[in-house]
């Protein structure tokens, strides 16, 4: 799974949509389809961030791929 498609893997299991991530976290609607669709290279901390926090999932798993996938697996690896 790449970047792109974590993102949007995240943001359903969030049962949200690209438009209500973007109202939350403070940027465009355009910025997080673009995230999905693999045209940015890379997101602003503060955005990836703020996607995790919105979504449950880690930050890490958001960006690479790698750790645990949700803050709820965390804790439980803790």
């Amino acid at each position: 799974m790449n970047r792109g498609q974590r993102i949007a893997y995240a943001i359903a299991q969030a049962n949200q949509t690209p438009a209500s991530i973007a109202r939350m976290i403070g940027c465009t609607s355009a910025a997080v389809y673009q995230w999905i669709k693999g045209d940015t290279k890379d997101i602003k901390n503060d955005y990836l961030f703020a996607l995790a926090d919105a979504t449950g999932f880690e930050a890490r798993w958001i960006a690479i791929g790698k750790g645990p996938e949700t803050k709820a697996a965390g804790e439980r690896e803790r």
